[in-house]
């Protein structure tokens, strides 16, 4: 009995969040949000079965979220996390860190910046984490340890976090586009490191362009163009990746006799090679494993003006040889795993 009570509070005091935030007035530069939590593992059964013991496990954590603004178009963000595990005492066991460092804001109510760790999402063959499977695989029941993978993992819906800048303008248009959307960003997802005595690999830039457009009469399109390349200069290997990709997409929706329908057709390429660097010269020298491939698509909804009924055709081909280092098209759905 004295087991399950102590479960039962255990779980009464698995997870509890708090939150607090207020809004900055025109006086106030500075504020704050946070989370907390604390988790309890019961994750070592020992004992006979008529005592069975649970050795309990876990920790205390929070989140403070610092806000400042230096002037009314900038943003100052910063998370200072502290942990303390369980059975740590006199400060023993406690870890304190830096998880985001962000500065935002707005030069001359044009252009929006992000500098620091940003997320990202540009397409489906550019840049793109796709999470389909995993959220269904998990089901309901996990919903707590979803939420908890996803927060200490920095999943943010099909984003990728990374480091860098990143910058977005708009331009509103009277005649043929409405308004044109142009967004760009640049970050460093691995930096250069030492693999041996007097070699070390180069820093690896992904940066990427994306030009959006609303047009008259339901039509839209977008171009996105990434790139992921190491920077030969910056390290001692001789073979250093270059990954370029080209996304297209136009899409139209109008009403045909009584029926919403919408098409979307897309294409693109991608290269894929690595720079082969002349040490001796400290030159680039030639291409290697040079690979080119493309792919295609086609889809169409149709539902009726009063939503009673939908439809939808998809037709999409994509080459073998298609390389897109940023975009993640398809996770693991654990439930067809066999064990």
């Amino acid at each position: 009995m004295k087991h399950f009570l102590f479960f039962l509070l255990c779980v009464g005091l698995g997870e509890s969040i708090w939150a607090q935030k207020t809004e900055p007035s025109e006086a106030s530069r500075y504020w704050l949000d946070g989370f907390a939590r604390t988790w309890f593992t019961s994750d070592a059964l020992g004992g006979e079965q008529s005592d069975v013991s649970a050795i309990s496990t876990g920790w205390n954590l929070l989140d403070l979220n610092p806000h400042v603004n230096p002037t009314s178009d900038v943003e100052v963000f910063a998370q200072i996390r502290v942990l303390n595990e369980f059975g740590g005492f006199f400060g023993q066991g406690t870890q304190v860190e830096v998880r985001q460092l962000r500065v935002s804001g707005v030069l001359r109510d044009k252009v929006k910046f992000n500098v620091g760790d940003i997320y990202l999402n540009q397409s489906e063959f550019t840049l793109h984490a796709d999470e389909g499977e995993v959220a269904d695989a998990w089901g309901r029941a996990f919903q707590a340890q979803r939420r908890l993978v996803s927060y200490e993992n920095f999943f943010e819906g099909n984003r990728w976090r990374l480091q860098g800048a990143q910058a977005n303008v708009k331009f509103l248009g009277d005649r043929w586009f409405e308004r044109v959307v142009v967004d760009g960003y640049v970050t460093r997802p691995l930096g250069s490191r030492q693999v041996s005595e007097g070699n070390y690999t180069p820093d690896r830039v992904l940066a990427g362009i994306t030009s959006a457009a609303v047009g008259q009469r339901g039509w839209s399109g977008e171009v996105h163009h990434a790139v992921l390349a190491d920077l030969p200069n910056s390290g001692t290997l001789e073979r250093n990746v270059v990954n370029p990709v080209t996304h297209g997409v136009i899409r139209n929706q109008h009403d045909w006799r009584g029926v919403r329908v919408k098409w979307k057709a897309e294409g693109g390429w991608s290269n894929h090679a690595w720079r082969i660097r002349d040490l001796a010269n400290n030159d680039l020298d030639s291409l290697e494993g040079f690979r080119k491939g493309g792919f295609a698509g086609l889809t169409g909804r149709f539902e009726g003006r009063d939503s009673s009924w939908h439809g939808h055709i998809g037709y999409r081909e994509v080459d073998p040889f298609f390389r897109s280092a940023g975009a993640q098209s398809k996770r693991y759905d654990f439930s067809q795993l066999n064990a």
